[in-house]
């Protein structure tokens, strides 16, 4: 079973930037902030007790008492939730401030504001909620600490009266409580101190707690001796696969959800596979799980006859080489990201790696050396993802993983895009998810997927023969493909 990755960006992110921040703070700051107010509350104490040891009992008593009173909000498990919710909430205005962010310039082509975006302002709501309703939890015990604090004079008063008139004649005890009262202005800021440090310990725990979670992931295990794959066919027996999403808080896994049912194919070496489907059929997860990006619940997923889990991590990593949907770039060079599929590359073998990506253009026009910028700002799509390509050559594995790396492209890049997958179909064995079928139609096999289950397999004309939802999807892309706009056909009759 997997955890859903897309949703732990905001969290980890907000982990790293916020929470080891606080964590930094309060060892630095808090802690040395916390031995002093101590000290200095020892003091005060001490003189308490040396001046009078009846009224300072008194005044510790009072002052401990106003101390539990807002200590009891923080040990109550409806406020651990609510630090928990309080957590929760920021990520959740992180990840939709993100998207937002991202999306601005859709909105303000359809007029849209910020509250017109339903996930920023339902988190925007969510934490405002959980704010006041964790203030309002620690009103209470909030109100009888300043009482209590502030006006501790009420409660010396009645004994001081009643040591005045047991020793009439002695002047010292009205000075003791004026002592008391101007020494509780040195106190105070003291407990104000220990309040404020102790409401950090509360937010700090919860912090640690997710940071702790986020560690707690267990990596996939990979055997100390590899088993040795007997060629480079890649087969699937009886594979089911599910997931689930992951909150870094204590309680906000969500239920599994299906994504593959008794999956069963096989791919010999040097051929091709194609596996199409409507969108969340389960595609790009076939692609994931023989990268072992994540184990199947159940079933067996071999290359060479040997199991993945049987093959260590490094000879796994050499066998199989990905190219996603969605392209990473190096904030470096041209080089630079070819050059991650095989470190120590000569400029040569990129060189022939970009042609076979028919990446020439690219390097005509901006040259290898060319600075890509962040995520390969400085890019078209269309070049992003052929560079995306070499990478994946570059590394020469013999299984080649592509994941719609056509569905970005415009027609030239496609055309572009497709004769470079002709030319690594001769010595390797390729899966690839499409949901574009020019692609596809030179595959040797193809698996057609529906709710993460296999209702028609073949090569493309035995589908169209023999499979009417193969064939109809077919149709629908050829039909799609002749749509035109028809602007200048009506701008001919309107002007008749």
């Amino acid at each position: 079973m997997c955890i859903a990755q897309k949703e732990w960006e905001s969290c980890i992110h907000k982990c790293i930037h916020d929470n080891t921040d606080l964590i930094e703070l309060f060892i630095a700051h808090k802690i040395p902030d916390l031995v002093m107010t101590l000290t200095g509350a020892s003091v005060v104490f001490g003189l308490y007790l040396y001046a009078d040891w009846r009224l300072g009992l008194i005044c510790i008593l009072v002052y401990a008492a106003a101390l539990l009173a807002q200590f009891s909000m923080y040990g109550d498990q409806g406020a651990r939730e609510d630090i928990r919710g309080y957590f929760t909430a920021l990520e959740n205005i992180n990840s939709a401030s993100m998207e937002f962010a991202r999306g601005i310039p859709v909105f303000k082509m359809f007029s849209l504001s910020a509250l017109s975006f339903s996930s920023l302002k339902k988190s925007v709501l969510t934490y405002r909620d959980f704010a006041l309703g964790f203030a309002a939890r620690g009103r209470r015990g909030f109100i009888i600490f300043t009482i209590l604090v502030n006006f501790f004079v009420f409660f010396i008063f009645p004994a001081v009266i009643a040591i005045n008139a047991a020793h009439p004649g002695d002047a010292s005890i009205a000075l003791t409580a004026l002592f008391f009262t101007a020494l509780s202005n040195a106190i105070l800021p003291s407990l104000m101190n220990i309040m404020n440090i102790s409401s950090a310990m509360m937010t700090i725990s919860e912090g640690v707690e997710r940071i702790d979670r986020i560690f707690a992931a267990k990596p996939l295990e990979f055997p100390e001796k590899t088993a040795a794959p007997a060629g480079f066919a890649v087969a699937f027996e009886n594979v089911s696969f599910s997931c689930r999403r992951e909150s870094l808080s204590a309680a906000g896994d969500s239920a599994p959800r299906q994504i593959l049912r008794d999956i069963s194919f096989r791919v010999e070496e040097g051929k091709s596979l194609a596996i199409i489907g409507r969108s969340g059929s389960g595609k790009s997860s076939i692609l994931s799980l023989i990268a072992r990006f994540h184990d199947a619940d159940s079933g067996r997923i071999t290359i060479g006859g040997a199991d993945i889990r049987n093959i260590s991590e490094k000879d796994l990593m050499d066998s199989v080489s990905i190219a996603m949907q969605q392209t990473f770039m190096f904030q470096g060079t041209i080089r630079d990201n070819i050059i991650g599929g095989k470190t120590g590359a000569s400029d040569a073998e990129v060189l022939r790696a970009a042609h076979l990506a028919q990446c020439d253009d690219i390097i005509e026009k901006y040259g290898l050396d060319c600075p890509v910028g962040a995520g390969g700002e400085t890019l078209s799509g269309g070049e992003k993802q052929r560079i995306n390509i070499a990478r994946a050559i570059l590394k020469n594995a013999p299984v080649l993983l592509l994941d719609e790396v056509s569905s970005a492209l415009d027609a030239e890049n496609e055309r572009l895009l497709n004769r470079a997958l002709r030319e690594l179909k001769k010595n390797k064995t390729i899966i690839m998810a499409a949901h574009r079928l020019d692609c596809i139609r030179d595959a040797d096999q193809i698996i057609m997927l529906d709710r993460g289950e296999i209702m028609a397999r073949g090569e493309h004309q035995s589908l169209m023969a023999e499979s009417p939802e193969y064939r109809r999807l077919w149709e629908l892309y050829e039909t799609a493909g002749r749509w035109q706009l028809n602007s200048d056909r009506d701008s001919g009759d309107n002007s008749k």
